[in-house]
Order: C-alpha cells, then structure tokens, then sequence
C-alpha cells in the first residue's frame, strides 16, 4: 500500500509516539514517519519544510511542530485552515491543544497523555515530572517533600500567564538520585507497552491525525466546484412535503441559472472592460445599456436583471474573445432538449397560470429551446413566487409527487451548464505581509480538471493590481494574452464552492451557492456598480445628474428615479441619524444643509439606494421615490471646470410637472398649475411617497416659499390621515427657514477621507506616481476639512496636472480659485451687496477665535444689533456657527468655510489690515470672555490688594479660580499678582502659559510672557523671543507693542555686551556679532515708530551704542536730555550714558589719530 502522506516531526520521540498511535488507533491511511533519533528543533525543521517546498513532493509531506511557541506557530500555520500549504505538496501545522488541555501548557507530544499517564513510574520508580509540580522559588516538589530539583532555572516563570512544562531530568530524592524519566526512555516504554504504559489511551491524538486526514483528503478529493453535491441535497428534501421539496428544486435551479449567468457576464465584463469604459462610438449602444443596468440595477439583481443583461454581454463577444469565453457563450447559445425540464416548466406553469391572453404552448418536454433566451427567462418568471407555493390552497399543487421527474430535470439543467467543469479557476490571497520589506506571500489555490492545487509565492507591492486581500479569476490561456480574468465582485469561491453575488448588504455583498440557501457574507463598504467595473461607471455619472433619469422598478415594486452617482464613502451614522429623526417618524420632513461639495446629494443618493434596494421595515417605507434637482451648474474636480447646466426646476410648477412625468402622465406639461397640484395630490394619496429636492438654494425666495407651502402644509393637510405616507427631503447649501427637522452635514472625518484618498489613487497606481505619504495625507485632511468634493479637486490637480500639494493648498485660497467659487457662490453674492457681512467675516479670521457680539460691536464701532442680525445670515450660509456660553453665544468661523474666508482676507488686504488695527487697538478686558460674575471677582480682589490684604486677597482669588479654572480675566489679574506684588515670577508664568492657547494667543498676554521670561533671576531670552517674535505679527499698527519688542532686543543685546570676554577669538567675535544683531532689530523696530519723546532717542541711544554707532548714540543721547523735563529723575541715567559714548568716541578718535 502506497504511503498517503510522509510526517516529519521536531523531536527525536516525537514520531515515535505519533506512529505508536497511529498503530493502535488503526488509522485508514498509510503513513510513512520521518524515523529520526536526533533532535530537529524547530528552527531546523522549518528550515527542512522550506527546502522542501522547493520541489515538487509525490504525496503530501507534512511537518509538525509543538505548540510552544508563538512565533513559530505564526509562520507554519494557517489559523482558519488550521495548517499552512507551503506550495508543492508541502505542509505545516502545530499540534492542537488536547482537549484535557488548555493554553497554560506548553504543548509537546507527551501533552497528549493524562497527567496520571505522564507520572507513570517505570521499573526503577522512575517518572516525568510536570514544572507545576515544584516550588518555583525552592525547587522543591509540592507534595513530596523529599524531592527537589537540581536546576530551578528549569521551572521558568510560573507566574500568571506562564505556561507549564514537562521536566525528563535532575529531579533528586533525599538520598540524591535521579528520579526522573527522560523523554526518550518514556517513549521506549510507550512503544514497548511495558507494565502500566501498556494501558495508555490514544484517542486524543485523533485531533493530529484529523488534521493530517483533511490535508490528505483535499490532495485526493475531487472537487466540482460549481455543483458540487446534488446527492447532499436531494437528502435533505427526504422529510419535506411535497410542495415544498418542489419548492427547494426551483429554487436551486434559479441559483443554477443565477450562478452560471453571473459568470458569463463577469467573463464578458472583464475581457472587454476598457471597451465600456471607454464607450467608442461604434459601441456605444451595446456598452451604454450594460452600465445602466450595473448602475441602477444591480442592488439585488434578479435573474431577469442577469439575463437581461447578459443578452447585451452575448453580442459584445468578437475574435478577441479568449477560448474560455467562447465555452461561456456557447452554454448561453446552446439549444438542448427540454425533457424533464420541460416538465418541470409546465408544472410551473400549471401552478401560476401565465395571463389569458399569452399563448401557452404544453408538453415542452420534446422541444429544443435556447438556454439564455428561453430556459433562464422562462425560470425568471418564479424567482419570487416560490413562497406562494406555501399558501396556494390546492389538492393540485403540485399535481402529482414525482420527486424523481424533478431530480431529473434538475441533474439535466445542471447538465446543460457542465461545461462550467472545463473551466479552470484560481484564488490568489494576500497570506502574510512582510514588515521588513516591501514582499508578501500570496496562497495560490487553483481549481482544475476537478482538482485542487495550492501553492505559494513571493511577490512585491508593484504586483498588486487593486487593493483586494483575495482575487477570484477564471484561468486563461496564456497564448491568448491574458492570463486570467478577475472574476470579484460577481464570483467568489468560498469552501471549495463558487458563490454568485446575490445583493448588496448593509454590511458587504452577499452570495449564494447553487445548493445552499443560507448566503455567505463578504464586508465590503464600497458600491457593488463601483467595484464591477473597477472605475466610475461612467467618467460622466455627475453630469448626468441634470439629465431626465428614467424610472426603474425594483423586485419589491418600489419605483425610483434615482441619479447615478458614485461610491459613497463612510456616513453610515448619518444615514442612520437621517433614517431614525426624519424617514422613521410620521409627518417629518427635513433639510439637509452644509456648504458645496461636502456630500449632501450623495448622501441622498444613498439612502435612496438604500429604500429602493434593501427596504429596512416590512410594510415597505416608500413605494415611489422621486428626485428633482435645481443644480444650475456642475463642477468636475478632475479637471477643475464648472459647467452651466439646465436645473430641472425653480418653481413649484416644475415640480408638480416632473411628479407627474415620474408617473408617466402624458403632456404633464400642458395643464395648469392648479390641476397639476390636484392630480399630484391624488397621487401622493395612493401611494407612499419620498420626495427630494436638490440644491433648494438655487430657488428666489419667493419660489421656495411657495413649494415650501404646498408640500409642507398643504400635502400634510390634506394627507391628515394617512401621516407616513408623503415625506419631503431638502438639501441645501443655505440654511432656509422651512419648520422641516435640521440635519448639518460635516466633511468625513480622517478615516473616511483617506478611503476615499485611496480610492481615489486607484486610477493612477499604474501612472508610476506615488500615493501620498501618511503625513500628506493627514496635511490634505487638516486643509480640506474632509470636503469630498474638494479632495477630489486636490487630487485632480496632484495627478492631472502634476502639481505639488502645497502648491494646491496654497491655491484654494488664493483668487481664481474655481472650487471655492463653485463651492461658495451663495456667499460671494451676499458679501458684494453687504459689506458689513464682510466685515464680518474677515474680523473672525483674523482674530481666529470665537467672539462675543459685543466683543464684536466693539472692534467695528456697529451697534450690537446690526450685529446679531448679520450674524444670523452668516450662520444660515454656514460661514458662522455658535456655541452657547452661559447665557451667551459666541461667533466662530465654520471649519468647513476656511478657503472661502482665507481668499476674503487675501482679496480685501486693505480692509484687513484696518480691522487687523482695530483688533490691536482693543483693550485686554474688552478683547476677554468673562462673565459679570468674573468682573465682579476682580473688582474684589484688587480692592483687597489696593487696601494690602494680600493673604485675604490671596485666598480670594484662589477660591474663585477653583470654581473658574480657565477664566481669562481671573487668571491674568492673578499671574500679574504674583509677579508685581509677590514677586514669584515663575507662577506667574505657569499661569499665562496655561491660558495663552486659551486667550488665542491674546496680544496681552504675550507681552507679559515676554517681559516676565527677561525679568527671571536668570533671564530666558530664548524663550521670551518666541513670543516677541508673535508679537512682531500683531505689531504693524501699534506703536506700544513694538517699542515693547525693541526694549526686548535692546536688553537681550546688552545682556550678551557685559557677559565676560570669551577666550575664543571665535567665540568673541561670534558674541560680539550676536548683540549688534539684536540691537539692530531693535533699532529697525524704534524706527518704524517714528517719535519723538526722550524715551525714544534714550532706547535708539543704548541700541547705537551697542552696534558701535558711537556718534548716531551721542546725537540721540543729546537728544533725550534736551527733551527731558526740568528737575526729572532721568537726568543721571541718561548723562552716565553720555559719559560711557563720549569715552568710547575719545577712545576710537586716539586709535584713528595713532
């Protein structure tokens, strides 16, 4: 008897106990065991299996290795499979854990036997001893004291999660001899079957050998992947009734039809993929039809779909077609003799009788019929009318139990569809990624001649073709220039059984089997229409949206109009906050709002998608569902262009027209308004209905007023009785008083943009460009918000135009820009007749913190009033959200508007600037959010300190800032406390520190940083300079903050001027350097001031002076006194730095002389 399989194993015993299993347990195949007396080890042994997965091995050669550890375990074991196929008839697996085991052990062979069978004493008392059975920290055994161990470093850790192991040595009694057994004696003994181990069990090594047993079976077994096991399933009908066994038998020859007409489709799909996409002139009658369907039919294709479809895929074969597709199509073409399936037909018919007027033609057993046109349609017909067989009530349904007649004319369907059998197919998956390269190891499973073969390779990242973990594809030819056709999404094989897609899920797509009910579920978050072609359906899909879309009817009768549209990414939690406040509540309608481009008519489109294909609740929500679009133009982000379109309405009487039309109302366009309004709401009386209108901004006022009415009054009204029958859904870039239920869409969040970042890389992976680096990524993310429309821009422009992304950033601030004027025409308008709303706006730029409306009021000089009544149309135009503080709200910038807001400030620099000096001019308390109570508090505090309460003044403020930890005003009036009064400078800086972020970054606040950091016992400049240099930002119009900055340079340069003389030449001349730098900016600073007071020409004096200027110093020092005023305690300060120049000019003037 040939050897089914060869065992090669890790330990010199471990075969040993494996073959004396394998001969008591009497195993069915022939085993042939590696017969080793040395020790592999696992490194060694794996490096065995590898080499010899080099070559092709006769018969399965399998490698086993112990469980104990992990790392190992990882790299020869496929946790699903349960073992690793290493490619050419080699594989790899772990032992199991037995089940009187459990993870704490490290398991080895000898695991497989009870403890009470491991502690088995031989002749010589001699046994195998467990680590757990010893004292970790004195070696000594638990229960007989007499014995320890002569290595405690054997026991390891036996703390929580360590796991226990077997000890064959150094175990001493009280008279220090050995007592234990090693693991090769005890095998001998085993073999042997000597005394007690003779009475050892095996059946625990049944979970090896089961392992070795279905490695062995997959080799030898036959597999038909398409109708693998019809017997199984004619089992199963044994203890059904008759109507339902007949039944089950339709309903498996529809997944017969289904299967087989998925893959023809799939075939023809891939082969000519570029033909579709691409739509030459000469094809575009055949292509164009196959993208419609793909794109609104396909959430759960019928067999009517398929084969609909499939009637276009059949006339798209050429002379290019491979060989594999010719043997698809000649199964759709092929005309065979009905027989039993005829029958079976006309027991169909006889159940469901066609209508009068149809020609029924009887005894179909003898006729010859097209399988795609007749066999499959004529099937379709019953796809949903299986159930009805439970409910007809007829002695007659069906005439006669003839369950072998059915059998027949099923085994004969399948027949017709054998050719499937020729065909060969291939599953790649990605198995393991290598870390430490750009290499990963795919596992090739390949389907041919009924059998199975597994392999596996190394590939890099440059091989991927998509970003699938697993491929499904039909083998080709080589010679006929492909190599396979990718059969996903259509077909999977799951199980050694190939799987159609059946529908779209709100979890993945799932699949169906011919000869399982139950369907397997693939995640998947992307539309299926999307992955089928592995591109846009159409380039065109958007401007397609203003187009009259034709109504489709789904299987459950829900008819739609629905625009094509592409994937949407991510927004289930919208969608589900959309379903739950708006669709699933009586009378609701609602407004979808949020700026252009950040995904709201997608959104829709969606949930659409989602009640026409996949209603959520039985009765279904909505049997119509119409769209009408006032979109006035369309904007393509690949190739940065706004096109001017025709909106489908602007008036309610569009609407009414385009309801009646969606009905097929002949000439709806002729009657009147008042009749169309009648006739609609008949309609919305017979039927559920989902209203939807897009882009509503785009509507005058009084326009959307009126629909407004009609919809959201008069339907309801005369709807009072039927309250969940008429549903209005709103989407808008303007925020228009309407009483519907709110609903703000944001961009997506970081994850969701960078699928659709990844998505959208797909079309150029093989231009030999990069993706973005996670870092670009996450830069793309911050400056777009997640607006859809506008990452899509950005990568137009990244890969279209190959320009660099900071270059593309830059530019959609900058004027020009065509996304921000498409995304933000609505603001553009209301700015250019109100240039308060400007104001506006640019004043919360710039400030770039939220601000109160009398902050506001009093930076523009406006009354609060005229404020608060702009302000409400800027958050309606979503430039301005609010937040509620207290009893007061505060104005922010809307993240989402930034581009729009950033351009504003570029464009109007001038106005800028002066609002820029308002902002500056503003006092700290009334740039500050504070409360009256806060106000209050440090009225109180500064009395305490005016009168000298310091502690009580103290303890005040300390109580206040625990129930105010983060206020502003409290905080500041603390910190300059501490430094002014207490002189505990380095509090008062930890205070300022925490509240800067806090104050954005308050010009205040600031500057008493800077002052504070220099007036430390040890000076930080360093530090006081980053604020200084935030300053500088802020100190174009105020002269007092940048004769601050220049005092700062000035002491910085002269700390540096009286420091020692540095040794270093080097080092001197770099000093010297550094504090004429500093005291040249503080010159340029004084300068930009321009005054004229004695303190000026005193600091312009110090700063001469220490750029060696001696004689600019003596002017402005001359100066300086010369202004001072009679009596003043300045008058020595400044002569002692007349006295220190004039010294330095009589010092240069001998040196110039000698």
């Amino acid at each position: 008897m040939d050897n089914a399989a060869i065992i090669w194993t890790e330990g010199k015993t471990d075969w040993q106990h494996l073959k004396r299993a394998f001969q008591v347990l009497d195993i069915g195949h022939n085993l042939a065991f590696e017969e080793s007396y040395e020790d592999w080890g696992e490194d060694r042994l794996l490096k065995q299996c590898k080499a010899l997965s080099r070559v092709k091995q006769a018969v399965p050669t399998i490698f086993i290795f112990d469980r104990d550890n992990d790392a190992i375990i990882q790299n020869i074991e496929d946790s699903k499979l349960g073992y690793k196929h290493w490619g050419n008839n080699v594989y790899s697996f772990a032992i199991p854990i037995p089940s009187h085991r459990n993870d704490n052990m490290a398991i080895c062979i000898e695991s497989y036997y009870t403890d009470g069978e491991l502690q088995t004493k031989d002749e010589e008392g001699r046994r195998l001893f467990l680590s757990t059975e010893f004292n970790p920290k004195s070696g000594r055994h638990l229960k007989e004291s007499n014995l320890s161990i002569g290595n405690k470093g054997k026991l390891g850790s036996l703390g929580k999660g360590a796991r226990a192991k077997i000890i064959d040595s150094e175990i001493y009694d009280e008279l220090s001899r050995n007592v234990a057994l090693s693991k090769a004696e005890f095998a001998q003994n085993v073999v042997s079957g000597k005394g007690s181990f003779g009475k050892f069990r095996f059946e625990s090594f049944l979970a090896i050998f089961n392992i070795i047993n279905s490695i062995i079976e997959l080799v030898s077994e036959k597999i038909d992947l398409a109708f693998y096991d019809p017997k199984a399933f004619f089992d199963s009908l044994d203890n059904l009734k008759p109507a339902q066994q007949f039944m089950e038998i339709v309903r498996a020859a529809i997944r017969a039809c289904k299967l087989t007409t998925m893959i023809f489709i799939a075939a023809i799909l891939r082969h000519y993929e570029q033909k579709i996409i691409d739509e030459s002139s000469t094809d575009l009658k055949k292509v164009r039809p196959i993208k419609q369907i793909l794109a609104q039919s396909f959430g759960h294709p019928s067999l009517t779909t398929l084969q609909n479809l499939a009637r276009y895929c059949y006339h798209l074969v050429d002379d290019s077609a491979p060989s594999v597709v010719y043997t698809l199509r000649g199964i759709m073409g092929a005309t065979p003799t009905l027989g039993a399936i005829g029958n079976l037909i006309d027991e169909l018919e006889h159940i469901f009788p066609p209508p009068r007027e149809q020609v029924r033609i009887v005894n179909k057993s003898q006729l010859n019929k097209p399988i795609l046109e007749y066999l499959i349609k004529e099937f379709s017909k019953y796809e949903g009318r299986m159930a009805e067989l439970l409910e007809i009530d007829s002695p007659n349904v069906p005439r006669s139990v003839n369950l072998a007649e059915w059998k027949e004319a099923l085994l004969m369907l399948l027949d017709c569809f054998s050719p499937l059998k020729s065909l060969s197919f291939r599953v790649r998956r990605i198995e393991r990624i290598r870390n430490d390269s750009d290499e990963f190891d795919i596992l090739i499973t390949t389907y041919q001649n009924d059998r199975v073969s597994v392999e596996e390779e190394t590939r890099t990242y440059e091989d991927i073709d998509d970003n699938q973990m697993e491929t499904y594809e039909l083998l080709v030819s080589p010679e006929e220039g492909k190599t396979a056709l990718d059969l996903f999404p259509f077909i999977i094989i799951r199980n050694n059984k190939l799987h159609y897609y059946n529908r779209t899920k709100a979890r993945g797509y799932e699949y169906n089997a011919v000869f399982t009910s139950k369907g397997y579920l693939e995640p998947i978050k992307r539309k299926f229409s999307q992955v089928a072609l592995r591109t846009n359906i159409a380039a065109d899909l958007q401007a397609l949206f203003w187009t009259q879309v034709t109504p489709t009817v789904s299987e459950l009768g829900i008819r739609a109009n629905i625009p094509a549209h592409g994937p949407v990414i991510g927004r289930k939690q919208q969608l589900a906050d959309i379903m739950t406040e708006i669709i699933e509540i009586p009378n609701q309608n609602g407004i979808i709002y949020g700026p252009g481009g950040v995904g709201k008519t997608a959104l829709l489109i969606e949930l659409s998608r989602n009640l026409f294909e996949e209603p959520c609740s039985d009765p279904i929500l909505f049997k119509n569902i119409v769209w009408v679009s006032a979109k006035p133009n369309y904007y393509d982000p690949t190739l940065d262009r706004v096109e001017v379109q025709q909106p489908q309405f602007q008036s309610l009487d569009n609407i009414l027209t385009a309801i009646l039309e969606f009905h097929e109302i002949e000439d709806a366009i002729t009657y009147k308004t008042d009749e169309k309004k009648f006739l609609v709401l008949e309609l919305l009386r017979d039927e559920k209905t989902l209203l939807i209108l897009d882009n509503f901004e785009s509507v005058a006022k009084a326009g959307q007023e009126e629909i407004l009415k009609f919809f959201g009054v008069t339907a309801k009204q005369t709807l009072k009785d039927k309250p969940n029958y008429f549903k209005v859904l709103v989407t808008s870039r303007k925020l228009i008083p309407s009483g519907f239920h709110q609903y703000r869409l944001k961009g997506l969040d970081k994850g969701e943009s960078k699928k659709l970042m990844a998505q959208l890389f797909v079309s150029y992976a093989r231009s030999g460009r990069q993706q973005l680096t996670e870092e670009q990524q996450n830069k793309l993310y911050e400056a777009t918000d997640g607006i859809p429309l506008i990452i899509k821009h950005c990568y137009g422009q990244i890969y279209e135009y190959n320009r660099k992304l900071d270059e593309v950033i830059k530019g959609l601030s900058k004027a020009g820009s065509k996304i921000v004027d498409f995304s933000f025409a609505e603001v553009f308008d209301l700015i250019k007749q109100d240039e308060l709303q400007l104001q506006l706006i640019l004043l919360l730029e710039l400030c770039g913190r939220r601000l109160l409306s009398r902050q506001i009021a009093d930076i523009l000089t406006v009354d609060e009033a005229e404020i608060t009544d702009r302000m409400a149309q800027l958050v309606n135009y979503q430039c301005v959200n609010i937040i509620s503080i207290g009893t007061e709200e505060k104005y922010g910038i809307n993240d989402e508007v930034k581009f729009l807001t950033r351009r504003l400030a570029i464009e109007n620099a001038s106005l800028a600037t002066k609002i820029k000096q308002k902002i500056a001019n503003l006092s700290i308390d009334k740039r500050m959010d504070y409360t009256q109570q806060e106000l209050d508090a440090v009225l109180f505090f500064e009395d305490y300190i005016s009168q000298g309460h310091y502690l009580l003044g103290e303890n005040f403020i300390k109580e206040q800032l625990k129930d105010r930890p983060l206020s502003l005003l409290l905080n500041l009036h603390y910190a300059k406390y501490l430094k002014e009064i207490k002189r505990r400078t380095h509090e008062a800086i930890e205070i300022l520190e925490k509240i800067l972020k806090a104050s954005g970054s308050d010009q205040q606040v600031l500057r008493l940083l800077m002052a504070y950091y220099i007036a430390l016992e040890i000076p930080n400049y360093e530090q006081a300079h980053s604020y200084a240099r935030e300053l500088e930002y802020v100190s174009e119009q105020n002269n007092e903050i940048k004769t601050e900055i220049a005092q700062f340079y000035l002491a910085w340069s002269t700390a540096l001027k009286n420091r020692k003389i540095e040794i270093d030449p080097i080092k001197e001349m770099m000093r010297q350097q550094k504090y004429k730098d500093l005291a040249s900016k503080a010159i340029a600073h004084l300068k930009a001031i321009n005054s004229d007071t004695h303190e000026w020409h005193h600091l312009l004096a110090q700063s001469y002076y220490n750029v060696w200027d001696y004689d600019l110093a003596m002017a402005h020092v001359d100066k300086a006194i010369a202004l001072l005023p009679k009596g003043s305690h300045l008058y020595f300060p400044y002569q002692r730095l007349q006295g220190e120049i004039l010294k330095k000019q009589d010092k240069y003037s001998h040196i110039r002389r000698a």
